[in-house]
């Protein structure tokens, strides 16, 4: 008899964890429970989820003390005991965040995957019920040790992405990227590379100790990031002001 998957479910806000009133969306802390029963509606493989709150934003408003937050929290539970954890995250900061937990939470033994949406549960055209599906999915079927984070894009293709090589969402259709290209695409056939992206066809996975992983206590934000573009009057920017 097959083993009943057993997630840690990471619930932080977002437009996946956001309700329309008024035509105004902003987080509403019963949307988790509401993304729990749409899967269970429409899917039949019985999944036992452990639900945590770190806290409940709007992405736009992410900083790092709450990166630091979903650490200590990933921190506080014996991840061995799960087959995974997903992590309801908003899409706006999405990328800052997946990095941000690679590097600060390294060599993890089970597959770790930030999921978002482009519009509110319920809402016309929104992908948030097929992305979280993808995530139990692929942490069911896959398990793939690693930080990963699963997106449908307006080409209706799941693509799976490594956190730490994803780019902010196209303005226009609020599609993700990764540099480089996605790890691959994810449908009923399982992951599978995706033909035009330059993509290793094979990885190479192991399993360290958890006296090798590190703990990061904190991080730093003295760091001037300066994007130039044709027409940039650098005379505007007085450097004097930072503590570089």
């Amino acid at each position: 008899m097959e083993n009943t998957p057993k997630i840690l479910l990471l619930l932080t806000g977002g437009t996946i964890g956001s309700a329309v009133n008024d035509h105004c969306i902003n987080v509403d802390s019963s949307r988790g429970d509401d993304l729990l029963s749409y899967y269970r509606e429409h899917h039949s493989r019985a999944v036992e989820f452990d639900v945590v709150r770190p806290f409940n934003i709007l992405s736009e408003n992410a900083e790092p003390k709450h990166w630091l937050k979903i650490i200590e929290t990933l921190q506080s539970y014996r991840l061995s005991d799960y087959d995974g954890v997903i992590i309801a995250h908003g899409s706006d900061t999405l990328p800052y965040t997946a990095a941000a937990l690679s590097y600060g939470l390294d060599c993890p033994l089970i597959p770790i995957v930030l999921v978002a949406a482009n519009y509110a549960i319920g809402e016309r055209g929104s992908n948030a019920i097929a992305n979280f599906s993808a995530v139990v999915e692929f942490i069911s079927n896959m398990k793939l040790p690693g930080f990963y984070v699963i997106y449908k894009n307006s080409d209706h293709v799941i693509y799976v992405h490594l956190a730490t090589r994803l780019q902010e969402a196209d303005w226009l259709k609020d599609d993700f990227t990764s540099f480089g290209g996605p790890l691959g695409v994810f449908d009923h056939r399982g992951l599978c590379c995706v033909p035009t992206a330059k993509n290793p066809t094979m990885m190479k996975l192991y399993n360290p100790s958890p006296d090798d992983i590190p703990v990061v206590k904190e991080f730093r934000n003295e760091v001037l990031a300066l994007r130039a573009y044709p027409g940039l009057n650098y005379e505007v920017i007085d450097l004097q002001k930072f503590k570089l």
